[in-house]
């Protein structure tokens, strides 16, 4: 008996650790990319077009390359906040509605280490948005982005 037992024991704590696991993984890696244009600059971003996706975003990411970010794509325009939960660095978001810009935040900070969830600023879109970019912060201003400003977003 203690040895059917000490098995039990050790086939749930397998089924326990491949669980965990795959709960803290994430869900998959972003699987396609999309090229953005702002003019005739490129940029080459993760595209997060599934709720696990947008949930996770740029979050535990230590940096985000020059020309790098994510594009937030949504099955239909609507209201949309964001948050810096998890994130590490700070990043300009960008809001679209078709292919204009209507909206930035800019150099959106990262919460303090501790930070409780209910204490975390929240970026909300001027308005009904589709689309949502999110790029290394600084880059609004480098860039000279307006609003009105024309951005192409080619998604594979």
């Amino acid at each position: 008996m203690l040895r059917f037992s000490a098995v039990a024991v050790f086939i749930l704590v397998i089924f326990f650790v491949l669980g965990v696991s795959q709960t803290i993984a994430p869900s998959r890696p972003f699987s396609s990319r999309a090229t953005v244009l702002f003019g005739d600059t490129s940029f080459v971003l993760d595209v997060a077009d599934t709720p696990a996706a947008q949930m996770r975003g740029l979050s535990g990411r230590a940096d985000i390359p020059e020309r790098g970010g994510m594009v937030f794509l949504f099955d239909g325009a609507g209201d949309h906040t964001f948050w810096m939960k998890g994130m590490l660095t700070p990043i300009d978001i960008i809001w679209v509605r078709g292919d204009e810009i209507v909206g930035f935040a800019e150099s959106a900070a990262p919460p303090l280490p501790g930070a409780r969830d209910e204490d975390l600023e929240r970026f909300r879109s001027p308005g009904v948005v589709d689309r949502v970019i999110e790029l290394r912060a600084g880059s609004v201003k480098a860039l000279g982005l307006v609003l009105g400003q024309k951005v192409n977003i080619l998604v594979p």
